[in-house]
């Protein structure tokens, strides 16, 4: 004869059945045991306490479903009831459970300083209490967590807890393979691709024994995404195993892990080029995050297809969607805070601006990118990795380096080059300038020793002027001129914002060596107007006495 099982048996054996069954039988299991629990209830079988402990453990399996769906609002309206039963009871398993889980769901859009301190009180409260089960879980939750805020020694850390708690739970089913997994992604992190594979195929042989479904798909994926982030990539074979992946996710209505895998669908359909049928994969993805917003995949959906339309050609025609795109990237980057993949979107998003000669912009984005780069490997300097048994630097990495080293080389020549060309030019309206003066000045000379009168004197004077600097040429020498100091002029607005742009013009030709009478010729203008507009400049960057206009300018970074 079976023996009877308890609530706390039968919430169990429900929360096991989220590894192998569907979600939505998952869904009617939970909601007969919600019934049976509030007809035991009414009848005073069970006490207030009891029922609220059964009450909340149903409400949390709930949300994980839920999270799992994508369904966030639902979810976070259960928190919320979670959150009652909290107050009510002030039991410290339920608020470590509650804990757990309001940071499972924040955590895709945003990660707290505090997160880490307040996952290890869970962790304590699960441990002092006995709940080894729910210890584990939290011990996987915070090596995810670590490897997200990439504390790599750290999760390290967590990772080898959770396989001191599983060693204390023998018999326990589906433990083995979640160790596996993390384990996987832990060295998928670090860029040891072979040593990852060995770990997921491992996750994958044990999940298929176990019939453990949520977790094969995982470690499914990850082979795929290896396949596309080797050296040697493997597009084909990703796609065959993400072809499954899809069937599984469909299936079982994981539609969290579909839309990321639609995502790498759409990648894998890039590299090898068929840029229609990654266009429809990664439109499948945008049709689950209109229904379930999920910041991360969504700002790496609008990052890929902007990738995507910089390779179709002819690319041009595709110049507004290829912007379109990396702003909408940048901006949730920028809200959501994730920033490896804004360093990502930024470098792109330059390249692609300085191939349309865009140059102002594409170093704005670029030095951004080295900006938020120096912001993840400054916290990567004050970890302590001097016991990691880990290589932080693969060959990988020393490749992207020297790839980077070798495009700053190819713009830093490439600026260099213009420089030359606008002082070339520079130096030939000098000599234009200078030989029109001196043959002013000789035309004036005979003349006056000729004896001509004042008044034909003025008359040739002014028939002269015009060969100063026509407006042509003027126009042609502020536009190289832009295009060679791109973030000249910005600067010089911003430490002198009320600065004329008559006052700009001659800060331009200052900073290109031209003098006061060559100002005053090429802009068709006077030598006293030119001083005056230099003490204007000096009058309005504050120089002091010793400091010269033209060391002042020179110094302005472009």
């Amino acid at each position: 004869m079976n023996r009877v099982l308890s609530g706390r048996e039968e919430i169990l054996r429900v929360e096991r059945r989220l590894y192998t069954d569907s979600m939505s039988s998952v869904m009617k299991s939970l909601t007969a045991l919600e019934h049976k629990y509030e007809d035991m209830h009414s009848r005073e079988l069970i006490s207030e306490n009891r029922f609220s402990q059964y009450i909340f453990d149903l409400l949390r399996i709930r949300c994980n479903i839920l999270h799992g769906m994508m369904q966030r609002e639902k979810a976070f309206d259960l928190l919320d009831k979670m959150a009652g039963i909290v107050a009510k009871t002030n039991h410290s398993i339920q608020h470590a459970h509650l804990a757990r889980e309001h940071y499972r769901l924040r955590s895709d859009i945003e990660i707290i300083p505090d997160d880490e301190r307040v996952l290890r009180e869970s962790l304590e409260t699960f441990m002092i209490h006995g709940e080894l089960l729910h210890a584990f879980r939290c011990a996987m939750t915070l090596a995810q967590h670590a490897q997200k805020i990439d504390k790599y020694d750290h999760c390290l850390n967590y990772l080898q807890k959770a396989k001191e708690i599983q060693l204390e739970l023998p018999g326990e089913p589906f433990l083995d393979s979640q160790i596996k997994l993390g384990m996987g992604n832990f060295n998928i992190a670090m860029q040891d691709f072979e040593k990852a594979e060995e770990y997921l195929q491992e996750a994958i042989n044990n999940s298929r024994m176990e019939k453990n479904w949520r977790t094969e798909l995982i470690a499914l994926s990850n082979i795929a995404s290896i396949s596309l982030m080797k050296t040697k990539k493997s597009p084909e074979k990703a796609l065959e195993i993400l072809k499954d992946c899809i069937c599984i996710a469909k299936k079982r209505k994981a539609y969290h892990d579909l839309s990321r895998m639609h995502v790498m669908t759409g990648s894998a359909f890039s590299k090898i080029g068929s840029h229609k049928q990654a266009l429809e994969s990664f439109n499948e993805a945008g049709k689950l995050y209109k229904k379930y917003p999920f910041p991360l995949h969504e700002a790496t959906l609008h990052y890929k297809l902007a990738r995507l339309f910089m390779d179709m050609q002819p690319a041009s025609s595709k110049n507004g969607k290829i912007e379109h795109h990396f702003q909408q990237a940048h901006l949730m980057t920028q809200k959501y805070d994730f920033l490896q993949l804004r360093v990502w979107v930024l470098r792109h998003w330059g390249f692609w601006l300085r191939q349309r000669k865009q140059w102002e912009r594409a170093f704005s984005m670029l030095h951004e990118s080295y900006q938020v780069q120096h912001a993840i490997l400054g916290k990567e300097a004050q970890r302590n990795i001097k016991d990691l048994e880990i290589q932080y630097v693969s060959s990988l990495h020393q490749k992207e380096n020297e790839l980077l080293k070798k495009q700053n080389h190819e713009l830093g020549r490439e600026t260099k080059d213009l420089r030359n060309q606008l002082l070339e030019r520079t130096s030939s309206i000098m000599k234009e300038l200078n030989r029109y003066g001196e043959v002013r000045s000789k035309v004036l000379e005979i003349l006056e020793q000729n004896g001509t009168k004042t008044k034909v004197l003025k008359e040739i004077s002014t028939l002269l002027m015009p060969l100063s600097g026509t407006d042509i040429e003027r126009e042609l020498f502020f536009s190289e001129f832009h295009q060679t100091y791109s973030g000249f002029q910005t600067k010089l607005e911003t430490l002198i914002p009320e600065i004329t742009m008559k006052e700009s013009e001659v800060s331009m030709l200052i900073r290109c060596g031209f003098s006061t009478y060559q100002i005053a010729t090429f802009l068709d203008i006077s030598t006293r107007t030119v001083e005056t507009h230099r003490l204007n400049i000096r009058r309005k960057a504050g120089l002091q006495a010793s400091e010269t206009i033209d060391g002042f300018l020179s110094s302005i970074e472009s």
